[in-house]
């Protein structure tokens, strides 16, 4: 994405799911699912502090849980 197509759509997912997509608290951050190299910025969720600091403990297990949340994130954001 540009700078510019990811900004809005970091904006459009704090307006859609403004809280933790984990839990339900109110939403801290926002995650890349996918980072690092293989960083995708299609790939993000709203998450509370707490769980953006557990995906970032153990990177491979959280990422099966939020990569199917992130990929309806996208697709709702598209269509």
């Amino acid at each position: 994405l540009s700078k510019a197509e990811y900004k809005n759509y970091r904006t459009w997912l704090s307006d859609y799911q403004p809280r933790c997509q984990v839990c339900n608290k109110i939403a801290d951050d926002t995650h890349h699912v996918l980072f690092g190299a293989y960083k995708d910025d299609r790939t993000l969720v709203s998450l509370c502090r707490e769980h953006h600091a557990e995906a970032h403990k153990d990177k491979k297990a959280w990422e099966s849980v939020l990569l199917p949340i992130a990929q309806e994130n996208w697709e709702s954001y598209v269509n």
